[in-house]
């Protein structure tokens, strides 16, 4: 497991349990122990629940580019030798050539 994978896993987690579940606890009238924006007075609870499952989007997002860009080596192709140059040249000559003589028989 890559840092990556624990840090969403983590962000995942806690907007879960700190954005989601203060929601649906209030619907069914259940108090969870660790759900922190419950403790809040009525109007800011539900705001820091939204608050905390958009800053959980946010930064999944955020880790899964970064994820992303980090799996992606930036590979530039290899430079090219005088001996390979030469071979693309005489293998273009020789295909041009070959279409030229089929071409012309019947």
């Amino acid at each position: 497991m890559s840092a990556h994978d624990s840090a969403s896993a983590g962000v995942f987690l806690v907007g879960i349990y700190e954005g989601v579940i203060p929601l649906v606890a209030k619907v069914f009238d259940w108090h969870p122990f660790l759900a922190f924006p419950l403790r809040l007075p009525n109007p800011w609870w539900w705001i820091v629940s939204v608050a905390v499952i958009v800053a959980a989007v946010v930064a999944l997002d955020a880790i899964d580019k970064n994820k992303k860009k980090k799996r992606k080596p930036h590979s530039s192709p290899a430079p090219l030798d005088r001996g390979d140059m030469r071979k693309r040249r005489f293998s273009r000559h020789l295909s041009s050539l070959e279409n030229r003589l089929f071409r012309m028989s019947p």
